[in-house]
C-alpha cells in the first residue's frame, strides 16, 4: 500500500513517464494524495484547483470550466482495489 511519503516524494521514473505526455494528468487517490505532471503543475499555477475537481468527479468523464474555457475531465480507475486514479484534462 501506498505511504503519504510517496506522493510527497514519487520517483522519478514516475514522473518522467507523466510528463511524457502532452496534457496536464494527475495520479489521485481516495485520500487526497495526488501527483501532477508538469503541465497539470502549470494549470494549478493558473488557478486550476486539479485536485478538487479531480475529486469530485466520477469515474468517467466531466466538463469543468476554467477562466472562461471549457475542458473535458476523464478519469479512470487505474486498478480495482488499490482507490487510484488517473485524471487527465483535455
Amino acid at each position: 500500500m501506498e505511504t503519504q511519503d510517496e506522493y510527497a516524494n514519487p520517483s522519478k521514473l514516475i514522473i518522467a513517464f507523466m510528463d511524457s505526455f502532452n496534457e496536464p494528468l494527475c495520479l489521485l487517490n481516495e485520500d487526497g494524495n495526488i501527483i501532477m505532471n508538469e503541465q497539470a503543475h502549470k494549470m494549478k499555477d493558473s488557478g486550476f484547483d486539479f485536485q478538487n475537481h479531480s475529486k469530485k468527479c466520477k469515474v468517467g468523464s466531466s466538463v469543468v470550466t476554467h477562466k472562461g474555457k471549457k475542458y473535458n475531465l476523464v478519469k479512470k480507475d487505474i486498478n480495482h482495489g488499490t482507490n487510484s486514479f488517473l485524471c487527465t484534462l483535455k
